[in-house]
C-alpha cells in the first residue's frame, strides 16, 4: 500500500477530519490522565509527608517518654538534697535501667551540675541557649552534643525541681538520635525513604540512611524555611543534584525538625514511569490507530479503486486500445458498476472510432480521387488550350489563351499539391508558390534572357478553399509580372515572391523588375489586360484582403494582406523562412 499524503489529496483531508473528530475524546483524555497523574502526585506527596510525620512522631514519643522520666527525677532527687553521692547513684540507676537513655543530670539554678549518671558531669559546659532556658522555671526540651561523654547527638527533656525553699534547678534527661532511627528501622521504611534530624543551626542530629555520604535536603531552602515548613511536602533539588519529594515534620517546634525523602524517579515508577508523557500517551495512540485503520479502510475500499479508474482513463486518452477494459479486485458495489459503466463506454467509443478510422479512411480515398481527376482535367484543357494557341494566328489570340492556360495550370497545381499528400488537408504555402513559379520560369523570358524566379515563404499551411484562392491571386499576380518584367541594369530579368506571417495575417508580395523590351514585348504588354485586374480584385475580395501596389524606375511591387483561415494547421518545420530559386 503507497502511502500518498498529498496536501489536497483524499487521505489528507480524512487525516484532518479524523483530527477534527478525535480532539473532544482527546481533551477528554488529556484532562482525565492528567488528573490520574495529579492524583498520583498528590499520594506520592502524601505518602512522603506520612512517613516523615511517622518519623518525627517516634522522636516525640522519645521526647514524652524522656519528659516524664526527667518529671519523675525532679521529685526524687528533690529528697536527696545535699547527698549528692546519693543524687548520683540514683540517676545512675535509672539511666543503667533504660535502654533509651544515656545521661541524666541535675543542674542546680545558677547552671551548675549537682549531680549525674556519669563521673564526667563536672567537666560539661551548658550552652547560653540552656541557661536561659534554666531561668524560666519551666519545663523544656534542648539538643545538645555529649562530646564529653559518647560523641552522640542527644535531644534532652528538661523538668524544673522545686524544694521548700523555691525553684531549685531543673532535671535532664538525655535520649541519643540514634535511638529513634533504631525503632524506625524496627517499625520499617519506604524502599528509598530518608528521614534527616537537623537543628535550627543546620546540624545533622541523625540519618536514617547513614550509607548515603550527603544526607538528602533540599538546596533551595534554608534550615529557618525548613522549620517554617512544617506539614508540608513540596518537590525540589537535593543538595547531590537530583530532584526529590521532601517532606517536613515537626520535632521540637523551632528548635530541631525531621526532614524526609524520596527520589522523583521512585514516584515516577509508581506512576508508571510515564510521569511526563502519560496524558499524551492514549489520545496519540487512539489518534494513530483510528488513523491508521481509517487510511488502510479508505485506501481498500476507495482510493485504490479510483487510483484504477484514474490510470485506466490515462491508459485510454493517450491512446492505449488493447488493455483499456477495466478488472477492479474485490471492488464494492457501487466501483463494481462504475467498473461496468467504464467498460461499455470504452467499448462504445472504440467502436465508434474504429468506425470514424473507416470512414476517414474511404473520404481520404475519394478525395484524392477527386483530386486526381480534377487535376487531370485541369491539365488536359491546358493542353487543348496550347494545342489550340498554336493554330491560331492572332497575336493578340494567342496572348488569350496564353492567360487563361496559366490560370488553369494554377489551379491544376494546387490539386496535384494536395494529391501528393494524402494524409493532409492542408498545403504548405511554399511548396505552392514553388509549383506555380516553376512553371513560369520554364516558359517566359525577356529579351531573350530566361526570367529568374525566386520564393521565400514562412512556415504556413493553406487549406483547400484558401488554396485555391491564394493560387489564382498569385496566377495572375505572375502573369501582371511576366507582362510588364523588364531588364534591369545588372541584365537580369527577376520575379520575387515572398510569403511572411504576422500572428493571424500573412502578407503576400510579388515583384518583378523593370527596364529594357523588345518591340513586340512591349507591344504584347500593351495589350488590354482589364479581365486579369477584375480577377484579382475578385479573389482578393473573397480572401477578405487588401492589396497594394508600389513602382519604381527598376521594380514593381504587388502586396496583397490577408487573414489565415482559423482552421489552418501549424506546419511541422521549425524554420522560419525558406527559399527556392528557379530561372
Amino acid at each position: 500500500m503507497k502511502l500518498n499524503l498529498a496536501a489536497d489529496g483524499l487521505a489528507t483531508r480524512l487525516v484532518g477530519l479524523l483530527t477534527l473528530a478525535l480532539l473532544p475524546l482527546g481533551i477528554v483524555s488529556l484532562y482525565q490522565t492528567n488528573a490520574v497523574i495529579n492524583e498520583a502526585d498528590r499520594l506520592s506527596r502524601a505518602l512522603v509527608l506520612a512517613e516523615t510525620e511517622r518519623a518525627a512522631s517516634i522522636q516525640r514519643e522519645l521526647m514524652d517518654r524522656a519528659m516524664g522520666a526527667a518529671r519523675g527525677l525532679a521529685v526524687s532527687v528533690e529528697a536527696t538534697t545535699g547527698d549528692s553521692r546519693g543524687c548520683d547513684a540514683l540517676l545512675e540507676r535509672f539511666v543503667g535501667r533504660q535502654d533509651e537513655f544515656i545521661f541524666a543530670a541535675y543542674i542546680g539554678e545558677g547552671g551548675r551540675y549537682r549531680c549525674a549518671s556519669h563521673a564526667a558531669h563536672a567537666d560539661l559546659i551548658l550552652k547560653s541557649e540552656f541557661r536561659e532556658a534554666l531561668n524560666r522555671q519551666v519545663s523544656f526540651f534542648t539538643v545538645t552534643e555529649q562530646v564529653g561523654i559518647s560523641g552522640q547527638q542527644v535531644f534532652s527533656a528538661n523538668a524544673p525541681v522545686f524544694s521548700e525553699d523555691g525553684y531549685a534547678g531543673v532535671v535532664s534527661v538525655s535520649v541519643p538520635f540514634n535511638v529513634a532511627v533504631r525503632l524506625l528501622h524496627e517499625l520499617g521504611v519506604s524502599d528509598g525513604f530518608q528521614a534527616v534530624t537537623v537543628n535550627r543551626y543546620g546540624l545533622l542530629l541523625s540519618n536514617t540512611d547513614m550509607s548515603v555520604g550527603d544526607p538528602h535536603l533540599p538546596a533551595s531552602v534554608d534550615v529557618a524555611g525548613l522549620l517554617a515548613r512544617s506539614g508540608e511536602a513540596f518537590i525540589d533539588q537535593g543538595l547531590d543534584g537530583k530532584t526529590y519529594i521532601f517532606a517536613v515534620g515537626t520535632m521540637i517546634p523551632g528548635q530541631a525538625a525531621v526532614v524526609g525523602s524520596w527520589p522523583l524517579q521512585n514516584a515516577e515508577t509508581a506512576t508508571g514511569g510515564l510521569r511526563s508523557l502519560l496524558p499524551l500517551a492514549f489520545p496519540m495512540l487512539m489518534w494513530i490507530s483510528g488513523i491508521v485503520v481509517a487510511y488502510w479502510g479508505l485506501h481498500r475500499l476507495v482510493i485504490r479503486h479510483i487510483r484504477r479508474l484514474r490510470d485506466g482513463l490515462r491508459r485510454y486518452a493517450l491512446g492505449e486500445r488493447d488493455e483499456a477494459e477495466l478488472a477492479l479486485r474485490d471492488p464494492p458495489r457501487e466501483f463494481a458498476e462504475a467498473q461496468q459503466a467504464f467498460n461499455r463506454t470504452v467499448m462504445i467509443l472504440s467502436e465508434a472510432e474504429r468506425r470514424r478510422e473507416e470512414d476517414l479512411r474511404e473520404k481520404t480515398v475519394l478525395l484524392r480521387e477527386v483530386h486526381h481527376r480534377v487535376k487531370n482535367n485541369l491539365q488536359l484543357i491546358a493542353s487543348i488550350m496550347n494545342m489550340q494557341s498554336r493554330r491560331v494566328q492572332s497575336d493578340e489570340a494567342r496572348l488569350v489563351l496564353s492567360q487563361l492556360q496559366r490560370r488553369v495550370r494554377g489551379l491544376a497545381t494546387v490539386y496535384r499539391t494536395l494529391n501528393s499528400d494524402p494524409e493532409r488537408t492542408t498545403l504548405e504555402a511554399e511548396t505552392l508558390l514553388d509549383a506555380m513559379c516553376r512553371e513560369l520560369s520554364s516558359m517566359q523570358s525577356v529579351n531573350g534572357k530566361p526570367i529568374v524566379a525566386e520564393v521565400e515563404a514562412d512556415p504556413v499551411r493553406f487549406t483547400p478553399d484558401q488554396s485555391v484562392l491564394v493560387s489564382m491571386v498569385l496566377a495572375e499576380a505572375l502573369n501582371n509580372a511576366v507582362v510588364h518584367a523588364g531588364v534591369p541594369s545588372d541584365g537580369i530579368p527577376r520575379i520575387d515572391v515572398k510569403l511572411r506571417r504576422d500572428e493571424h495575417e500573412a502578407q503576400l508580395s510579388v515583384r518583378n523588375t523593370r527596364g529594357a523590351r523588345t518591340r513586340d514585348e512591349a507591344a504584347r504588354s500593351s495589350a488590354p489586360s482589364g479581365l486579369g485586374a477584375k480577377l484579382m480584385e475578385a479573389f482578393v475580395a473573397q480572401l477578405e484582403g487588401e492589396a497594394h501596389i508600389s513602382e519604381g524606375e527598376e521594380e514593381y511591387v504587388l502586396t496583397i494582406t490577408f487573414p489565415l483561415s482559423e482552421d489552418h494547421e501549424e506546419p511541422h518545420t521549425s524554420e522560419t523562412g525558406g527559399g527556392r530559386r528557379h530561372g
